[in-house]
């Protein structure tokens, strides 16, 4: 890495620290400044936008890694006998990702700063989410239970999995601030699974 590199990855950590801990309206540039040690004027070098700029960063980056760990989660060895087994695996490996430093901090910022987001990033946003869903969609087409229902019912039964997944997430570590997830919580997103799967196949 360059060093105007680690410059910038120095700023956008302080930043990400300030804003997950203060706030976005509550941080000005002068304490991530201070923070990171930079003289006056350094930041616009490598955000010419400022503040916005690097909240911009911090989201996009967030949301990219996050998604990124579990699109890359291969699905291609799924069966009817480990289905379950297999989405609580994408489960654990998505609460890992999330409840790390880095992207715990990012997460909380881009649910309190959601409002600051444009049109063009929440777009982005849920054009990503759908990118993730539809390729957990294709690994499941040609299993059993699914060969004889619609792509709309199977895009539908993988939104509900998601759904549990991410109320999951949210309730535990933004409302009740657990960063170790409770076992009886993980054992709850399993019977909800398994629940998902006898339905389908009755």
């Amino acid at each position: 890495m360059t060093k105007s590199a680690q410059q910038s990855e120095k700023i956008l950590k302080v930043a990400r620290q300030l804003f997950a801990t203060k706030g976005y309206e509550a941080t000005t540039t002068r304490q991530i400044n201070q923070a990171a040690g930079t003289a006056e004027g350094l930041l616009y070098y490598y955000f010419p936008h400022g503040k916005r700029q690097i909240l911009d960063t911090i989201v996009h980056i967030g949301v990219q890694e996050r998604l990124d760990v579990f699109a890359a989660r291969p699905m291609s060895d799924v069966t009817a006998s480990n289905l379950a087994s297999r989405l609580l695996e994408l489960f654990d490996l998505l609460w890992t990702t999330f409840s790390s430093e880095e992207n715990y901090q990012a997460f909380i910022i881009t649910v309190r700063e959601r409002a600051l987001l444009s049109d063009e990033q929440s777009a982005w946003l849920m054009e990503r989410i759908d990118e993730v869903q539809a390729q957990l969609a294709d690994s499941l087409r040609m299993l059993p239970e699914f060969l004889t229902i619609s792509d709309a019912q199977l895009n539908d039964w993988v939104g509900i999995i998601f759904s549990i997944f991410q109320k999951t997430i949210y309730d535990e570590l933004l409302i009740r601030n657990h960063r170790q997830l409770p076992e009886l919580v993980r054992d709850e997103v399993i019977n909800r699974i398994e629940l998902l799967i006898q339905l389908s196949t009755d």
